[in-house]
């Protein structure tokens, strides 16, 4: 369809490619579904990938060899971003940007291994849609030599169809969908970044994880739209902070990419038990408040005055993903 190729240009904004190599952008109905093509596509293949629902995908496919799935910003307890080091050099190289924006460039990539194709995959209902999440989208951009370009394309196009995983692009027709220069997601990962760097740890707060705290900080896309906050009774502190959050542009939520604050607890794997909790800042300006409840929460110097702080706290316990 003609809508479905016009939204397609619009992601050729969101990156470049040195003269001699060609780009070509497809669209999938969700991020998941272009990994799941890709793996199909490319099946010998080996991943880095740290996301839960991505490694449930590899899982089932139990695939090998000398192609590789990566991440800008591995999506794991630690939130490392890529320092460019591979293993070897890969004939094909997936790189999943969805945590980071436009701040990883596929020349960064070309330039320093020239695989015979490189693909930018990130999901497009996050950041690319100005937090309204009109439909679920899964962007990706094909980079490399025309000829190769041109046949992944196809197969991709031919695996996009038989698995119904068409985007429906009269919910995605807004001219500010996939319009990267409009500045939402520079602000929601400038907003998480101050919050980062802002929060001190002390009381009940133990560390706070973020890509910009490690020791690759100086990377450009060294940055998340979100914040991992690692501390005492995450139960406790999530009733807490739903409280404080009554006079605040912050609710509890899944996901990240919005206009208002976030934050949300879960068990990504259910065998290991271990909680995430994590405040998605969005890109409102109305930020300070969010910060100030963030320490009021976390401030009291055991679990006793969280609870004379907050009387009446009923915990809110994490939920366990549908992946875990």
């Amino acid at each position: 369809p003609a809508a479905l190729e016009d939204l397609e240009q619009r992601l050729l904004a969101y990156d470049q490619v040195p003269p001699g190599w060609e780009l070509r952008p497809l669209l999938f109905s969700s991020a998941m579904a272009a990994l799941s093509a890709l793996s199909l596509a490319y099946p010998q293949g080996s991943s880095g990938a740290r996301y839960f629902e991505t490694q449930f995908l590899r899982q089932l496919l139990r695939s090998d060899g000398p192609g590789l799935l990566w991440e800008s910003v591995q999506y794991d307890w630690e939130l490392t971003p890529w320092d460019l080091q591979l293993p070897e050099c890969p004939p094909w190289l997936v790189v999943d940007t969805t945590l980071t924006g436009q701040r990883l460039r596929l020349a960064e990539v070309l330039q320093r291994y020239r695989p015979l194709l490189a693909v930018l995959v990130f999901s497009a209902l996050k950041l690319a849609q100005r937090g309204h999440e009109l439909d679920n989208a899964g962007a990706v951009l094909l980079a490399g030599l025309p000829a190769e370009v041109d046949r992944a394309a196809r197969r991709l196009a031919q695996l996009r169809q038989a698995m119904g995983t068409l985007p429906d692009p009269r919910r995605l027709s807004p001219p500010w969908v996939f319009c990267p220069t409009d500045g939402h997601a520079e602000a929601v990962l400038e907003n998480n970044r101050w919050l980062a760097q802002s929060l001190p740890c002390g009381g009940l707060l133990r560390r706070v994880v973020h890509p910009s705290l490690g020791p690759l900080s100086h990377l450009p896309w060294a940055v998340a739209p979100f914040v991992v906050l690692e501390g005492e009774d995450p139960a406790g502190i999530s009733a807490a902070l739903a409280r404080e959050a009554r006079s605040l542009p912050l609710a509890q939520g899944a996901s990240f990419g919005f206009v208002q604050h976030r934050f949300e607890s879960i068990v990504p794997v259910r065998k290991e038990q271990r909680v995430l909790f994590k405040v998605a800042m969005g890109s409102s300006s109305a930020r300070d408040g969010v910060l100030a409840a963030l320490k009021r929460v976390y401030g009291p110097p055991d679990l006793d005055s969280l609870q004379r702080a907050y009387p009446g706290l009923r915990r809110q316990h994490a939920v366990s993903d549908w992946a875990s």
